[in-house]
């Protein structure tokens, strides 16, 4: 006999990716309830327990995202961005994106134009911008079920919902392996074909990339895991790079001996760095690695660096937490904000590890001659609407390794969509396995 809780995962699965692509439409509770044969309070109730927000506030999410990215760039009106994400009233959307970033759709355009990218990754935001808070479990899910109806498995910790929701259909259960130094490394495995390991940036765990988890899994096998310190994973002080690389030999033998890597942000230099290594690989695929390429860049990430390591080394986690927020280009307002959220904690939960990627990154420059000792066949890739010196660090660091292509994405800016790049990187690692 079916369980019946697994179609109410894939629904809520394909809900939350339906609204990733098609933000811009009217999009329906009501209609996404009735697929599911459950409704729409049922739904909304079972969408919020999984990815910590309402349907309705997950797209507002996914709209401010894209108005953002569209205002940076500066070709269209603020009326112009506004239709372009699917308000109707540009009221609406002024309230509700200063609500979501503390200023005006003019004022943040206008701030844009004069900021430069910041330089430490930027993963974070998109995690922060969807909170996920701790799921219910235990008698507290009670109020989700019906009769007949068997609990939804929700973990209260390490991946939160995403995960879950996959194990329940069957796709995916979490895994874990020992690395050299006895960390436990946890990470989920779905899809078949050549195996990729994905490699995330900042201060994001495994549950951030789940979506792109599962676009990957549609043509490879997709190892996603929890960066040591994070998640499900454990940590052992004190931190060194090279555990780091330790962790993704480890999987590389879960994997099976071979894999690709995909590294993401400040993952990409990490991933990059383990190649470097000698790890073996059959393809490596880095998004947009954020180096500096200038010299203000990289005296601004040397001071960032050092206050970090001060803020950490009083325990003043959420400052510290707070200075990535502006290192990434978060207003004070808006961080003023988020010190208020419920979500505040969780970040700050993970703010040790900020120095980690600080550490990974260096002086925030293209490491040369780290990068000519890759002989891993190497994909750089970039997104068309990313800012140009993101843009020129990706076109920097190919030409650095010495098998690499570099391409660019149309229509892409730091915060790929997964649709987006999944067939780039399934084309470029399955290469790997038909040679």
């Amino acid at each position: 006999m079916r369980r019946p809780a697994a179609p109410l995962a894939r629904h809520l699965l394909r809900a939350r990716d339906l609204i990733d692509r098609a933000y811009a439409e009217p999009l329906s509770v009501v209609a996404l309830a009735r697929g599911a044969s459950v409704s729409p309070a049922y739904f909304s109730r079972a969408f919020k327990a999984a990815f910590g927000e309402t349907p309705h506030q997950y797209l507002v999410s996914r709209r401010m995202e894209r108005a953002k990215a569209l205002l940076r760039e500066g070709e269209r009106s603020v009326t112009e961005v506004c239709m372009a994400v699917g308000f109707a009233s540009l009221g609406s959307f002024s309230t509700q994106f200063r609500r979501f970033t503390g200023e005006s759709p003019s004022a943040y355009r206008e701030r844009s134009r004069h900021q430069e990218l910041p330089l430490v990754p930027g993963c974070y935001p998109r995690m922060w911008t969807r909170p996920r808070p701790e799921p219910p479990c235990g008698d507290e899910w009670a109020v989700f079920e019906k009769p007949g109806r068997p609990r939804l498995p929700i973990v209260r910790s390490g991946d939160r919902a995403t995960a879950a929701i996959r194990t329940a259909e069957g796709s995916a259960a979490m895994e874990k392996i020992a690395s050299r130094d006895g960390t436990v490394i946890a990470y989920d495995r779905v899809g078949a074909g050549p195996p990729v390991i994905v490699v995330a940036g900042a201060s994001c765990d495994r549950g951030v990339q789940a979506t792109l988890a599962g676009a990957l899994a549609r043509h490879v096998t997709v190892l996603n895991y929890d960066r040591r310190g994070r998640g499900d994973s454990g940590d052992t002080l004190p931190y060194a790079v090279d555990r780091e690389l330790e962790d993704i030999r480890a999987l590389v033998d879960a994997a099976g001996g071979r894999a690709s890597l995909l590294g993401l942000s400040s993952g990409a230099v990490l991933a990059a760095r383990a190649a470097a290594d000698g790890v073996p690989l059959e393809r490596l695929i880095l998004w947009e690695p954020p180096f500096s390429v200038d010299a203000e860049g990289r005296r601004r990430a040397r001071a960032y660096a050092a206050r970090l390591r001060e803020l950490l080394a009083h325990d003043q986690r959420g400052d510290a937490l707070a200075l990535f927020l502006r290192q990434v280009g978060l207003p004070e307002a808006a961080i003023a904000e988020r010190r208020r959220s419920p979500y505040w904690e969780s970040g700050v939960a993970l703010a040790h590890t900020l120095a980690y990627d600080a550490a990974v990154m260096a002086d925030s420059t293209p490491p040369t001659g780290v990068l000519a000792q890759i002989g891993t066949p190497s994909l750089v890739l970039a997104g068309s609407r990313s800012p140009e010196p993101l843009r020129r660090a990706a076109e920097r660091a190919a030409a650095s390794i010495p098998d690499s292509r570099h391409q660019v994405l149309a229509d892409q800016d730091h915060h790929v969509d997964p649709e987006a790049i999944a067939p780039v990187v399934a084309r470029f690692a399955g290469a790997a396995a038909g040679a």
